[in-house]
């Protein structure tokens, strides 16, 4: 039996993470009520959500940033992931990175200093 019309080697179209989807992940890492400060879609859905929440000491803010893989007017990214950035009185401090990346359906979570 012959696969006629079939190509190997391309690839189903790839997963795109709904709203819904991310607001668990969002949920899982920041264990605690957030602030939605962004939410941005276009026809393929959400690609980026920022949502932030107060520190451990006064004045520091932790902001998440989802952002989905592609290319945009205002942003790019090369991977669709969880980004966390850590501020002091509205100056970035180091501890920040990558809190999770989807791939392949999946999201993986990465370990990071708060």
């Amino acid at each position: 039996m012959r696969d006629e019309g079939v190509n190997k080697f391309e690839s189903a179209p790839e997963h795109i993470p709904t709203r819904e989807e991310v607001f668990l992940i969002m949920r899982e890492l920041i264990g605690k009520e957030f602030k939605i400060e962004e939410e941005l879609s276009d026809e393929q859905g959400l690609y980026l959500l920022v949502a932030r929440v107060q520190g451990e000491t006064e004045g520091d803010i932790i902001e998440y940033s989802y952002m989905r893989k592609g290319i945009r007017t205002q942003n790019s990214s090369a991977v669709t992931e969880i980004y966390v950035a850590i501020f002091d009185n509205g100056t970035p401090v180091t501890g920040g990175g990558s809190a999770a990346r989807y791939s392949d359906g999946q999201w993986t979570i990465f370990k990071f200093k708060k």
